[in-house]
């Protein structure tokens, strides 16, 4: 099996034999790894975008209600609702990633490795376009909660 830049396996479960059978029965089906990706990316997008609502709207709440009883139950909420749209987050953000490694393994010819060519030399191509928004941002966001939590709760 190849080995990545790193020198790692680029899979943990999947043979890379497996995947251009796969791919040769996919392409037969109309339905490729590509048509995939493009599903996962558009899940995730849109649970991005979900979950920067919620949080827009919980925020909002917080610093409308006046009693301290009523900003401490909307952040309680808000953090068990923020953290499980998280982890679906991070459930298609990983989908994401493994996808896009087969797809980079797939052909020759694939737009993605012309990409990757060029940005080669590029220091901000190091960061993983999706990290900052599923992974960074929910961190973030999980953690304002926390501190507005432990604020309200000594401000009492």
């Amino acid at each position: 099996m190849e080995k990545d830049i790193k020198g790692k396996k680029p899979f943990r479960y999947i043979e890379e034999s497996d995947i251009l059978p796969a791919y040769d029965y996919q392409k037969e089906s109309g339905w490729t790894f590509n048509n995939e990706r493009e599903v996962t990316e558009t899940t995730l997008n849109n649970r991005i975008n979900f979950l920067l609502l919620a949080y827009s709207l919980f925020i909002n709440a917080y610093f409308t209600v006046k009693e301290n009883n009523d900003r401490l139950t909307i952040l309680v909420i808000g953090l068990l609702i923020i953290i499980l749209l998280s982890f679906s987050i991070f459930k298609a953000y990983t989908r994401l990633r493994i996808l896009v490694k087969i797809i980079r393994r797939l052909e020759e010819k694939d737009v993605l490795r012309f990409i990757n060519k060029e940005l080669k030399g590029n220091k901000l191509y190091k960061i993983v376009p999706h990290t900052i928004t599923s992974i960074l941002i929910p961190i973030v966001m999980i953690l304002s909660f926390i501190i507005g939590l432990i604020s309200n709760c000594l401000s009492k």
